[in-house]
C-alpha cells in the first residue's frame, strides 16, 4: 500500500485502515513511532480505553485541526496487535 496521509506537515505511509463509527481509523508508519489517526467521533475516554488494552506506556495524543481527527503517537511498532484491538473495539 503506497497511500500516504498528511499529519502536521509531514506525509506518512498508511499501513492499515479500518472502519470506525462513521469514518476510518488509520495506522501510519512514523519511522520510530506508530501513528494512529481516529475520527473526532471517537472521544478521549475511548482512546484511553484502547491504549490501556494495548498496554503501551509511552504514547501521546493531540487534535489535528485541518483534518478534524485525533492523532495518537505510540512508542511501539506492534501494528498487528493495535489493529486487532481497534477491530474488536469498532
Amino acid at each position: 500500500m503506497n497511500d500516504q496521509e498528511l499529519v502536521t506537515g509531514n506525509y506518512f505511509n498508511i499501513l492499515k485502515i479500518g472502519v470506525c463509527k462513521e469514518d476510518y481509523w488509520k495506522i501510519l508508519d512514523g519511522d520510530v513511532d506508530t501513528i494512529l489517526t481516529l475520527p473526532i467521533s471517537v472521544d478521549k475516554k475511548q482512546i484511553n480505553e484502547i491504549m490501556s488494552i494495548y498496554e503501551e506506556k509511552e504514547w501521546g495524543m493531540y487534535y489535528l485541526r485541518p483534518s478534524k481527527r485525533h492523532c495518537v503517537v505510540i512508542k511501539d511498532k506492534d501494528i498487528e496487535k493495535l489493529a486487532s484491538i481497534l477491530e474488536e473495539t469498532f
